[in-house]
């Protein structure tokens, strides 16, 4: 099913399909298929209920949702904090994994040729073998990581990212740690294996809330994008910045 801009707009649009092969399917014969009231469905349609994780789930069976595609809405329900989609660390959580590549380890463990060894992953993020085998140890610690019965390294379920609002020192950390790594990018990596774009505007700044929103929904529908694919080869890293370059008259 493709991808939408909100669970909402996914709901509607199917419910136009399948108008649109049938000119008398009724909304109550959507909701019964949904699994759900029609009173409920309609307060959905309306903006007059909102959409929860719960809600998500429940209509994800019947609408054929990949576990993807799931966190995608559950992440969008939450405007990027997840709402059950990732899990929320709290400040002195964020701050003990502050650094890129505790992160880089988690999403490794997708790899299809991943090994749980502190050496090759060590070699293949240039990271010192011994802030790998710590990483990994505060990783386990906080139940980010587990081992399976064959002592392999498995990412727990919803916890492979984190959005944090922290202004916090460790924060700054992370941020100047992944822009340095997108100017190294510049010289290090051939043009066709990466994307630097930048467009400078004129806008409205009180608009600036909605467009960070506008930000959030675009990394989740990206991150579905390339984590559809028929193979896992690649461990990718992304940042959109967004501010101001003229001070406030």
């Amino acid at each position: 099913m493709e991808i939408q801009k909100d669970f909402k707009t996914l709901l509607q649009k199917e419910y136009q399909k399948r108008m649109q092969k049938n000119r008398l399917y009724s909304l109550r014969a959507y909701a019964r298929f949904l699994g759900i009231d029609s009173s409920f469905l309609s307060k959905i349609f309306a903006s007059k209920r909102p959409i929860t994780s719960k809600t998500i789930d429940k209509l994800s069976g019947p609408l054929n949702l990949t576990r993807t595609q799931i966190e995608y809405y559950k992440g969008l329900a939450g405007y990027g904090v997840g709402d059950g989609a990732f899990k929320a660390l709290s400040e002195t959580e964020f701050d003990v994994i502050s650094d890129w590549f505790h992160y880089a380890i988690l999403e490794m463990t997708h790899l299809d040729y991943f090994v749980s060894d502190p050496a090759w992953i060590a070699q293949r993020l240039k990271v010192p073998v011994q802030d790998v085998a710590e990483a990994i140890q505060k990783l386990l610690r906080m139940g980010l990581l587990s081992l399976d019965e064959n002592a392999r390294l498995r990412v727990n379920e919803n916890c492979t990212t984190t959005t944090n609002p922290f202004t916090s020192a460790a924060f700054k950390k992370i941020q100047k740690q992944i822009n340095q790594q997108a100017i190294e990018a510049l010289d290090d990596i051939p043009f066709e294996k990466r994307s630097h774009s930048t467009i400078t505007l004129c806008g409205d700044s009180d608009r600036l809330e909605e467009a960070k929103k506008k930000i959030a929904a675009f990394r989740r529908e990206l991150m579905v994008f390339l984590e559809s694919g028929e193979k896992k080869d690649r461990v990718f890293q992304m940042s959109i910045s967004l501010f101001p370059i003229v001070e406030e008259n």
